[in-house]
């Protein structure tokens, strides 16, 4: 609650760009609960803490770039980007994991862990670097005015190597996850590969105008997150459903258990009662009697009473039964 009010204190009613990354915020924290929960109760653990921490560092993502947008000065603004770029470097080995964690092969895990390793570089490098690991130099102060007449801190620059070489990554990333989509696709999961299509056009376009945006050619903020937004709607609604429908499935499992069980305690009390009772009289035969003897000698011992047994017998009984039935 205290997050939330100062993200309230920080928006003012003439930001609607910047109130739409706190908002965003909200979102993908929503997101990364509800994957969390999923994953106790799905087949795809894995993918769905995967997601979870996804929607979580994209949550930060927004998070960081509307305290930049938002900041009161420019090394506020510059501390907040750093930020920005630690959240977007790691955001690169979990998508790597998630789609690793849908092929499920142990090639695709070993590279994920690799860009792993080379991220956690980068974001050493980002931390002693002045303006971080995207701009070796800042063109300007980054303060902007939008047409609306919203101020943000955006800033351009002189792209760094280290910058470059993570454009690459992203770049083969990209080229993964469409394998990735034609191979589902071939696999008949149209409406998968359909959401996967959208939310990497969605990314792409994305990431193109960040480098513009970079590089200087035009003033806008990031909006990667916006584009992963897509994903991570369209996941939930698809797990969610896959959960659903196994929780049903479960369901009517138990109902049918809990059915033959009653079934088969009905079925045991009639075969005790056919052992221990005789058929056409229905009284307790000699296993019943033994049986109901057997619990009053119980009874007895524990109470220390005294127990009296009567015993009739019919003479030649054995001939009638043979004769008579």
């Amino acid at each position: 609650c205290s997050i939330f009010g100062y993200l309230i204190k920080k928006v003012e009613m003439n930001t609607p760009v910047a109130t739409l990354y706190f908002i965003s915020v909200g979102v993908f924290a929503l997101g990364a609960f509800q994957a969390a929960i999923m994953a106790r109760g799905s087949a795809y653990a894995k993918t769905c803490w995967t997601f979870s921490a996804l929607c979580l560092f994209f949550s930060l993502f927004q998070l960081s770039c509307g305290l930049q947008f938002t900041a009161s000065n420019f090394h506020a603004a510059m501390a907040a980007h750093k930020w920005v770029n630690i959240f977007s470097v790691l955001l690169i080995p979990l998508i790597w994991f998630l789609v690793a964690s849908l092929e499920d092969k142990s090639s695709s895990f070993r590279h994920a862990y690799i860009v792993a390793v080379l991220a956690a570089c980068v974001i050493g490098y980002n931390y002693v670097m002045p303006h971080g690991f995207r701009f070796d130099a800042v063109f300007q102060d980054g303060l902007t005015t939008l047409p609306w007449g919203e101020q943000m801190w955006i800033f351009s620059g002189e792209p760094s190597l280290v910058f470059r070489a993570m454009r690459f990554m992203s770049l083969c990333l990209l080229i993964y996850t469409m394998i990735f989509s034609i191979k589902i696709t071939r696999l008949g999961e149209k409406r998968t590969s359909r959401l996967f299509w959208i939310a990497l056009a969605l990314m792409l376009i994305a990431g193109l105008m960040a480098g513009l945006s970079d590089s200087g050619v035009m003033k806008i903020p990031y909006l990667g997150g916006f584009g992963f937004l897509f994903l991570a709607v369209s996941f939930s609604a698809l797990v969610g459903k896959d959960v659903s429908s196994r929780r049903i499935e479960e369901l009517r499992i138990y109902s049918e258990l809990q059915h033959e069980i009653e079934h088969r305690k009905i079925d045991n009390q009639r075969f005790e009662h056919v052992l221990n009772s005789d058929i056409l009289t229905g009284l307790p035969n000699r296993a019943g009697a033994l049986a109901g003897l057997t619990k009053l000698l119980d009874l007895n011992i524990k109470n220390q009473t005294k127990l009296g047994i009567f015993i009739f017998d019919v003479d030649q009984l054995g001939i009638v039964n043979g004769t008579r039935g």
